[in-house]
């Protein structure tokens, strides 16, 4: 099943070991009905542009429909560089005016050669015209335009056209000349001959529905693509529809290549089996087409839940889309010690219809030390059967079979606790800077250690006296803070002078240098394992030291102590980047002190009241009965 998207990683692994020698550098993609043909050119594309940057690759489609599927797959290239063929060439020519849509003049001259006008994005799609501006109803001269389009296409020789159209081609050949026009088989034509790179000389070019583009077209497509590092068709000979215009299943089929340059996408998520089986019988009466296997859709509860696990990894956890990760460097760590260590040892060979509550629970009590794991463990598993789902692997009405664990009621491995005030004191006593500086961020500021250990100097701003959250440090990889709350300004108060004279200190102080940069290599930003050492030692010299105790023991603090120093819930939870205020209940720990100081205002209120009714001789003390 996951062969759709495994085989083609082919493609670029063979693309650069051939590079520089005599193999052709044209791909092809053949992807029948449903088999995620769309899906497999936009995961090739963010590759290409991983590897060569987005201004680097050009894509295209036969119709303005499917180029417009692909823009909406959130591809990480420029809009212009996703288009129609025509209209990249309608570009790289610089506009010109297009014949097709100025036939005013023309009818009025040859009325009985009259044509429908076409609307220029309609014809700039390459999709056959439709007329447009009658009604439907088409003109005396359209069929022989469309004769006269297809046979050029075709790149039939002029001597073998009927003379009638050689006579009409001649004509319209010189309605275009007196008047400046092109016409939009003479976009394609002029580029052919004329325009030896695609425009802005790409390295890797894409053409999808390439089965419905005639020989001019794919001449073309070929022409640049051998300019290009490699270039990659993707189509379905079985499927081409458009023999009227000029395209033929031989356009794509020749010239013959390697078959390490073909992939065939067998897997329909689409066809049913019953479906499937007919469309078998009839394609097989093609006398030359591209051999290949085409499996039915398999019913979702048959689907081997390993096979989801590892395209899940492949192509979310571990994919990269113009050179940035899907998912956070500490997050996508999580996901494959749980995946290798706990999940796939157990469910690898499980088909989704054989999961059953009561074993996923029983597993998870078996397996799991903590409630958060449990829940690490449940989601994951859910996580792969959804992101199946928005593939279109597995139908939408598929009930996801997590949805039926339940998890016991939510329990605490460690105690929550944070160090007093003094206990504070002592512990921060014992550290050296830079230790110092980073943990009195995280006590003052809430700042997590990895916002803290992302600081670069431009982040800091000494005249207002505060820091720009606007990424995070996790061991070197660099990435976007934790949620989109996270991204905030926080006030430095009194720390800001010690920032100025720690920044003073640094040998590099440019706007990219980092604030606490390693100490043998200035060019890297200081882990937070050291951060954690330093402070858990600090801690136990102190006699402070309980498990679970580092970094978050002190934003935990912060966010306790900003609410009974007088912040709101609200506040605070802006302050420390929760995304709700839910989240910053779970850090408040109210402390035992805290706890006697608001019960003695209680009891100092009763008193009050107490003292006031006595005063006004309003006590009548009861009487015994």
């Amino acid at each position: 099943m996951p062969d759709n998207f495994h085989d083609a990683d082919r493609i670029h692994e063979t693309a650069e070991r051939e590079a520089g020698g005599e193999a052709t550098r044209e791909f092809r993609i053949f992807g029948a009905l449903g088999t995620g043909k769309t899906t497999n050119i936009a995961r090739q594309i963010r590759r290409a542009v991983d590897r060569y940057g987005p201004e680097s690759v050009l894509v295209t489609s036969f119709s303005r429909t499917a180029a417009a599927e692909l823009a909406g797959r959130d591809l990480p290239i420029p809009s212009e560089k996703i288009g129609t063929l025509h209209s990249h060439c309608y570009r790289a020519l610089g506009a010109p005016k297009i014949a097709e849509s100025c036939v005013d003049d023309w009818n009025r001259q040859n009325p009985r050669l009259a044509l429908t006008a076409a609307k220029k994005h309609t014809r700039l799609s390459g999709e056959a015209a439709a007329a447009e501006e009658d009604g439907g109803l088409a003109k005396d001269g359209d069929p022989l335009l469309q004769q006269l389009s297809r046979y050029r296409g075709l790149m039939i020789p002029q001597k073998d056209w009927p003379l009638a159209l050689r006579q009409f081609e001649a004509k319209w050949g010189r309605y275009k000349h007196a008047l400046g026009l092109m016409d939009f088989t003479d976009l394609i034509e002029r580029c052919l001959h004329d325009v030896p790179y695609a425009p802005k000389a790409p390295a890797v070019i894409f053409a999808d529905e390439a089965q419905d583009l005639n020989r001019m077209q794919l001449t073309l497509i070929r022409k640049w693509g051998e300019r290009a590092n490699y270039f990659i068709l993707g189509g379905d000979d079985d499927q081409c529809i458009y023999a009227f215009a000029g395209a033929s299943p031989d356009a794509i089929l020749d010239p013959e290549i390697p078959d390490s340059h073909k992939i065939i996408l067998k897997q329909s998520y689409r066809l049913p089996a019953s479906v499937h089986q007919v469309a078998e019988s009839i394609i097989r009466q093609v006398t030359r087409r591209q051999e290949k296997i085409y499996l039915p859709r398999p019913e979702a509860g048959a689907i081997i839940f390993g096979r989801l696990a590892e395209m899940w990894r492949k192509e979310f956890v571990e994919c990269r889309v113009g050179g940035k990760a899907l998912v956070a460097a500490s997050t996508r760590e999580k996901y494959m010690n749980h995946l290798e260590n706990h999940i796939l040892p157990r469910w690898k060979d499980t088909r989704l219809a054989e999961f059953r509550a009561k074993d996923v629970i029983d597993w998870l009590h078996e397996t799991c030390e903590s409630w958060y794991m449990m829940a690490d463990l449940r989601n994951i598993i859910s996580g792969i059967v959804t992101k199946a789902q928005e593939w279109e692997i597995i139908p939408e009405s598929y009930a996801n079979p997590m949805q039926r664990v339940k998890l016991p009621k939510k329990w605490e491995v460690r105690e929550k606790r944070i160090l007093d005030e003094d206990q504070t004191a002592g512990v921060l006593a014992r550290l050296e800077e830079p230790d110092l500086l980073i943990n009195e961020t995280f006590l003052d500021t809430g700042a997590r250690v990895s916002e803290v250990t992302g600081l670069k100097i431009k982040h800091v701003d000494l005249e207002s006296g505060t820091v720009r959250i606007e990424q995070r440090n996790w061991r070197g990889d660099i990435d976007e803070p934790k949620t989109e709350k996270s991204k905030r300004t926080l006030a430095l108060a009194g720390l800001c002078e010690r920032y100025r004279s720690w920044i003073a200190s640094l040998h590099r102080k440019g706007p990219d240098d980092w604030v606490f940069p390693q100490a043998d290599d200035p060019a890297k930003p200081r882990w937070d394992s050291g951060v954690r050492k330093a402070l858990k030692l600090a801690a136990a010299a102190e006699g402070y030291d309980f498990p679970g105790f580092g970094p978050h023991s002190l934003r935990r603090a912060n966010i306790t102590w900003r609410q009974e120093v007088g912040g709101s819930s609200i506040e605070t939870s802006k302050i420390a980047g929760h995304a709700n205020t839910k989240m910053t209940e779970e850090y408040t720990v109210v402390q035992l002190r805290r706890q006697e100081e608001l019960t003695r205002r209680i009891q100092e209120k009763r008193a009050k009241a107490a003292k006031r009714r006595k005063n006004l001789k309003l006590v009548k003390p009861v009487e015994a009965a």
